[in-house]
């Protein structure tokens, strides 16, 4: 018997942001946990090693150049009062080369957080736009702004079929707008979800008690 039950992950962070936002306790563990300040907004950037992937030829100063860039496109908008900026690194990647970005008001995670729970911890996600962990972003329903300000159109396009992003931000001005628009509460869904299975897991074990 064969039978398309989605996947485990998508309901899992589904699960995540709705305990979240309806269990206050649950909620406050969560911030002490990752030390989350609720009276600002919390942006999280996740984080692609691009410097530790063969073929882009990018450097460790170059990749530190690239993330510095985005981190202070967002201080142009929101302040260190304003907001914090929680950057997700990838489990590949080194915290210690980011230090020089903790002056600017951001905290550094690494392996030992969970990128499922500090997105859905998050006001909104910053994330390249044809990462894998986007399903996740779908699934947490998080606002996002998703990005490829460095890489070739391709990617952009990669985002809009298979991830349903509506909008690639490929430029300083049009990610300033996106910020101004979240920070005014006027931007709009940057996705459709609707084709992501929130219920997997009841499905699966449905499936397994039929069998």
């Amino acid at each position: 018997t064969i039978q398309t039950v989605g996947i485990v992950d998508f309901q899992k962070v589904y699960n995540m942001r709705k305990k979240i936002t309806s269990d206050q306790m649950f909620k406050c563990e969560m911030e002490g946990k990752y030390s989350i300040d609720s009276k600002k907004r919390n942006i999280v950037i996740i984080a692609q090693s691009h410097h530790l992937k063969a073929g882009t030829n990018l450097t460790t100063e170059g990749q530190i150049e690239r993330y510095r860039n985005i981190v202070q496109t967002v201080r142009k908008i929101f302040t260190k009062d304003e907001a914090d900026i929680l950057l997700k690194l990838h489990p590949s990647d080194k915290p210690d080369i980011y230090e020089s970005y903790k002056e600017l008001g951001v905290k550094i995670f690494a392996d030992e957080s969970d990128t499922d729970e500090l997105l859905c911890m998050s006001d909104l996600c910053i994330t390249d736009a044809w990462t894998s962990t986007n399903y996740m972003v779908l699934a947490s329903g998080v606002s996002a702004i998703f990005i490829n300000l460095f890489l070739s159109d391709a990617f952009s396009k990669v985002a809009k079929k298979y991830y349903k992003v509506k909008d690639v931000v490929v430029n300083e001005d049009m990610f300033l707008d996106k910020l101004n628009q979240f920070k005014n509460d006027e931007l709009e869904n940057q996705y459709d979800n609707s084709h992501i299975d929130l219920d997997s897991i009841n499905k699966i074990v449905k499936f397994i008690k039929s069998d």
